[in-house]
């Protein structure tokens, strides 16, 4: 039998929220309700985000309609319109995915690069189901950590608190010229991303980058089949890893799950 709104109501506002807060102080967490609504956060996530009420910044609630400028340039520290676009995408895309978890009932995994009071920060997010005790959905909960995303946190730390100029990769020091996608398609490739998961961050088709990788960039590499595991092999020796395209230092999320990717964003 199907909970009652009230029971559902005050399961999740007397029950989940309350041992929320006694088990979730040293987690970077949150809870949310099935239509959204942002409930709770815990300690560690007020402190990472470094707002004294992170609930009345985000009014009570994380949907379609709060995405606004505002809100991004509270939270995030960046008000610039191209990162304020980029951002305002790439929570959509989280958005799609909390309600990917609730139709689904089952998790989802993400890394999430975007800036926090404007530094650039790589997190691994976890989207989870929360059910009652007789098994029906009634909330979702988030995870988050701190991770190593490219290797590269460090460098776009210090590209915004420094306001330094973009690094530009000359010639010069890399032995084989690439155009912008290219090297976008093989930095990503030898930092570890799927097919897949590479063709999300780019906004394209997976299809789209095979093609790329396999007709325009493996010749240059003296590679004429669809061996993508040399290519990655000798574009580290040559050090490709080493050196971030400007055009990737953006807010982005990198979907972990394959099928998601294809059931929903392609």
């Amino acid at each position: 039998m199907a909970l009652a709104t009230q029971e559902k109501y005050d399961y999740v506002h007397n029950v989940l929220i309350n041992k929320f807060q006694l088990t979730q102080r040293s987690n970077c967490s949150a809870l949310f309700d099935l239509d959204g609504n942002l409930l709770v956060v815990s300690e560690e996530t007020r402190k990472q985000f470094g707002i004294e009420n992170i609930l009345s910044v985000l009014n009570k609630s994380f949907n379609l309609n709060n995405v606004t400028d505002e809100n991004i340039a509270t939270l995030t520290g960046f008000s610039d319109a191209i990162h304020i676009e980029a951002i305002r995408i790439a929570c959509k895309k989280m958005i799609k995915l909390q309600q990917i978890v609730i139709h689904h009932k089952i998790p989802v995994n993400f890394i999430s690069l975007i800036p926090r009071d404007n530094i650039f920060s790589s997190r691994l997010v976890s989207y989870v189901p929360v059910f009652h005790d007789s098994g029906e959905l009634v909330a979702l909960q988030t995870y988050s950590s701190n991770c190593n995303l490219f290797g590269i946190n460090e460098y776009l730390t210090i590209l915004q608190e420094k306001n330094l100029e973009p690094v530009t990769i000359k010639e010069y020091d890399l032995p084989i010229k690439l155009t912008t996608r290219q090297h976008e398609v093989l930095f990503l490739l030898v930092r570890g991303l799927s097919q897949r998961q590479a063709a999300d961050v780019l906004e394209i088709s997976r299809g789209n980058l095979a093609k790329i990788t396999v007709e325009s960039i493996c010749p240059k590499f003296n590679i004429f089949d669809a061996d993508t595991s040399e290519l990655i092999d000798r574009a580290i020796k040559l050090a490709y890893h080493r050196y971030i395209p400007q055009s990737l230092c953006r807010p982005c999320i990198i979907i972990l799950d394959n099928d998601i990717i294809d059931s929903y964003f392609t």
